[in-house]
């Protein structure tokens, strides 16, 4: 089951304007709203790198904590580059930190590495753009199921989560909702192209 909260969506701003709204550090609607949409994302990528759940929440906080730092007088351009990838090396640089700190023995290597050039190996550039686009579409996609709720109903998403993402059969998924075959086919069209929508403007507001 999808959980869909009521929270303002981040559709309602496009990524410039969030930005500029940052530079007041006492603006906690903005503050808040930079948090829930980034979190999530930076901490799967710290845990992604091999570092463990509280390793995970203390790159999250240094990341918004030297966010915070710059917001004020920092200028959105996207001719000087996108902003995400101006914070995906804020991320990196904070990864590589933690794990200079850890002794060699403590050195956790994820699958498919080896303890060849820690920087290179561990925290490769290409490598973590890779993952990095990974869990922003992964991102992309949740926010997009929650600002779908105010279009659609949560029974619908939950049909079209379970039919769509978990690749239930239409069968099973009716089974599970309590609903008729149609009725699943039925949600699944119509959440699908709401998804589709609220999916694209996100994706072009935060580009």
């Amino acid at each position: 089951m999808i959980l869909v909260t009521e929270q303002e969506s981040v559709l309602d701003k496009t990524r410039s304007t969030l930005l500029c709204r940052l530079k007041d550090l006492d603006d906690s609607d903005a503050w808040r709203e930079f948090f829930d949409l980034y979190w999530l994302f930076i901490f799967r990528i710290a845990i992604r790198k091999g570092l463990t759940e509280a390793e995970a929440e203390d790159v999250t906080q240094e990341a918004m904590i030297r966010v915070a730092k710059v917001m004020p007088g920092f200028q959105y351009s996207r001719k000087r580059g996108s902003f995400k990838n101006w914070l995906s090396q804020i991320v990196r640089n904070i990864i590589i930190d933690h794990y200079r700190k850890k002794k060699p023995s403590t050195v956790r290597l994820p699958d498919g590495e080896n303890d060849v050039g820690m920087d290179d190996a561990l925290i490769a550039r290409h490598d973590l753009e890779q993952i990095w686009d990974e869990e922003w579409r992964r991102n992309l996609m949740n926010l997009a199921l929650k600002s779908a709720r105010k279009r659609v109903s949560l029974r619908e998403l939950q049909i079209f989560h379970l039919h769509v993402f978990q690749e239930h059969s239409a069968k099973k998924t009716a089974e599970m909702v309590g609903v008729s075959v149609p009725r699943v086919y039925l949600a699944k069209l119509r959440a699908g192209r709401v998804f589709k929508q609220e999916y694209s403007k996100l994706k072009e507001a935060v580009s």
